[in-house]
């Protein structure tokens, strides 16, 4: 606004027809309020189940301790095939059980730090549980 082409005093403003007064709320309103409150509750609760879905829309992979695995569920972690999995198997028989992850990325030949950043990530872990031993 320039102050040498236009007033610089306030217009009065226009008076509405009718003032509404404010009206009471029912009882409906106070249900979608409630409904809306569990809505948001029971979403907060899903999310994290919603957040470890991967692209694909799947649930994320349990861990699979290459200590105790065998070559099938070995092969079932994404980026592990069946060269891997036999000289993760190969080198646990030779050397024993890995004691850290880091331990288990300097053992396997052919994993460096992306790909064992991505198999972390696809579900490989190293734990000091003792082998399986099979039932009579």
């Amino acid at each position: 606004m320039n102050p040498f082409l236009e007033s610089a005093v306030a217009s009065p403003m226009p008076v509405p027809d009718r003032i509404r007064a404010p009206v009471a709320r029912s009882a409906s309103h106070d249900w979608r309020r409630v409904a809306g409150g569990v809505a948001l509750a029971a979403g907060l609760t899903l999310s994290p189940a919603l957040c470890a879905a991967d692209q694909g829309g799947a649930m994320s992979p349990t861990v699979v301790n290459v200590n105790i695995a065998t070559l099938a569920e070995l092969q079932t972690i994404r980026g592990v095939g069946p060269k891997t999995a036999q000289r993760i198997v190969q080198e646990r028989e030779r050397a024993g059980p890995f004691i850290s992850f880091q331990d288990f990325t300097e053992r396997i030949r052919g994993i460096g730090p992306k790909r064992a950043a991505a198999m972390r990530a696809a579900g490989v872990g190293v734990s000091s549980s003792p082998p399986r031993v099979p039932h009579p």
